[in-house]
């Protein structure tokens, strides 16, 4: 084995493990071992972090550390953050659990490295169903990626301590790759996008523009925000960026005290919440459970079918409209709820020292820790 020359960044939560078992194979048949892998577990499941731990042992060349970010959400800034601190080498590579590399990536990766320059790598996406895995050396790629998808790079890791890596304000889905990009390149690094294929997408659906995936509005939201931010070069100044959440240590995934029951409207439900908080003590938690009682009247209804019905019709036509019947308005569903509590939190900011919530059927739970 070589020296290792780049710290190759996983980050992951609940994934299914032989997409990852793919992943690292592939890394394991390098024609050239100069690397080493940081995994990240943000915040799996335990049973699944589990299996994901085994899979990871049988592979000398990676560390896996398991950040409990249970109850927080998906924040790929955070999990790339923790995994660069605890890189070893000079150059970390962000890599995904989706990808197959080439046996070639790592000979290429050495060859770039350079103090001054950040590369940012094109993939090749692999159609549903493809499942002829041992004959990939000898695929065609056919669905390259653009070269507004930056998500895997290359990146001195000098460089990015000097900004404060990666900015975990963008949470869910999007645009931290294309903010730090942007980042780099003001803080004086050329970035180059590198169009040769040395990487294999494996496929899953789409999930960026679900409500049931992230808030409503919120890619908006953080477009907003990347642009006021554009003068901005070093961020997570009031965070320990890359922070580690070790396990039985988070009061809100402890503590049960001052459960409060609530079935109202979004809008009633932040305002009782911001009542709430503003009456708690320093250090104390606050727990709100919030059941969905009245969805289920309207839409299964006669005429909440037929909307479903339509609407699923447009969806597969590919038609961007979406039928709301005049009862939506009575009621609040878990995901309407969900969207108020994430903007609440987020502007409630300073105040929270700590939260995690949780969606399960009907219901969804929120507790949070003032600071």
């Amino acid at each position: 084995m070589e020296k290792a020359v780049v710290s190759i960044i996983y980050c992951y939560r609940n994934r299914e493990t032989e997409r990852l078992r793919r992943s690292l194979d592939s890394l394991k048949n390098q024609n050239l071992i100069n690397f080493e892998v940081i995994f990240i577990d943000f915040g799996s499941d335990p049973q699944i972090a589990k299996s994901t731990e085994d899979l990871i042992h049988e592979y000398p060349f990676c560390k896996y550390i398991y950040n409990d970010a249970r109850g927080l959400p998906w924040n790929r800034s955070h999990a790339l953050n923790t995994g660069i601190r605890f890189a070893n080498c000079e150059y970390v590579f962000t890599a995904d659990v989706d990808m197959i590399f080439t046996p070639n990536f790592t000979e290429v990766l050495a060859m770039l490295t350079h103090p001054e320059k950040a590369f940012f790598f094109c993939v090749n996406y692999l159609q549903p169903g493809f499942n002829k895995w041992e004959k990939l050396k000898e695929f065609e790629p056919k669905n390259k990626s653009e070269s507004f998808a930056l998500g895997l790079a290359l990146i001195p890791k000098a460089a990015l301590e000097k900004i404060n890596s990666y900015d975990e304000f963008y949470c869910f889905w999007g645009m931290e790759d294309n903010d730090i990009e942007f980042r780099l390149r003001k803080s004086g690094l050329v970035t180059k996008f590198y169009e040769d294929v040395l990487m294999h997408h494996q496929w899953h659906s789409s999930v960026s523009d679900s409500n049931e995936w992230m808030p409503r509005g919120w890619r908006q939201f953080q477009q907003d925000y990347f642009e006021d931010n554009e003068d901005r070069l070093i961020r997570n100044e009031t965070v320990n960026w890359g922070r580690i959440f070790k396990k039985d240590q988070r009061k809100v995934l402890l503590t049960k005290e001052k459960e409060f029951h609530l079935h109202f409207r979004a809008n009633y439900v932040i305002n009782k919440l911001n009542t709430l908080l503003y009456e708690l003590e320093s250090g104390s938690i606050i727990n709100i459970v919030f059941s969905d009682r009245k969805s289920n009247i309207h839409t299964g209804s006669n005429l909440g079918k037929i909307k479903s019905i339509a609407n699923k019709v447009m969806s597969k036509s590919k038609i961007p409209l979406q039928l709301e019947t005049e009862y939506r308005s009575s009621y609040s569903t878990v995901f309407d709820v969900r969207d108020e509590l994430m903007y609440f939190i987020y502007l409630k900011y300073y105040h929270i020292a700590d939260y995690a919530f949780q969606i399960k059927g009907n219901e969804i739970t929120l507790a949070i820790e003032k600071r």
